[in-house]
């Protein structure tokens, strides 16, 4: 089993975990499931993707991956990108509270920046306008 594959199935348990602590948070089922599938894209189809594991990743990954998301247009609108951000905000701030990730201040730094990333995103809106 190559490294991709062991850090899917790690990944899985991980979402298994976020997805139960949601739950008795008193989230809707919707927004569980918008939050589960953003940290889903983030951990499997990019981190992952770079060999790189939920608790090691920094804020360089997390800046990474959210202009992936912008360049691949993998958000058909801002809100996508912005609650993204929160599912981000929350994922990280439950691995820190379990003990699986430390020091995750510069991930929450990026999660802050909601404008920053809206606006770069209404800029990548218009560059494709007229195509």
């Amino acid at each position: 089993m190559g490294k991709y594959e062991y850090l899917l199935g790690e990944n899985e348990k991980l979402l298994k975990l976020f997805e139960a602590h949601l739950l008795k948070t008193g989230l809707s089922g919707k927004a569980v499931r918008e939050h589960k599938s953003n940290i889903e894209l983030l951990i499997n189809d990019y981190l992952a993707a770079n060999r790189v594991s939920p608790e090691k990743a920094n804020k360089y990954d997390i800046a990474d991956f959210l202009d992936w998301c912008i360049d691949k247009w993998v958000f058909n609108r801002v809100s996508g990108l912005i609650l993204t951000l929160a599912s981000i905000k929350l994922f990280f701030e439950y691995l820190k509270g379990k003990g699986i990730a430390k020091n995750i201040s510069g991930i929450l730094e990026i999660c802050a920046q909601s404008s920053y990333y809206a606006a770069k995103f209404s800029k990548h809106e218009k560059l494709l306008e007229g195509y």
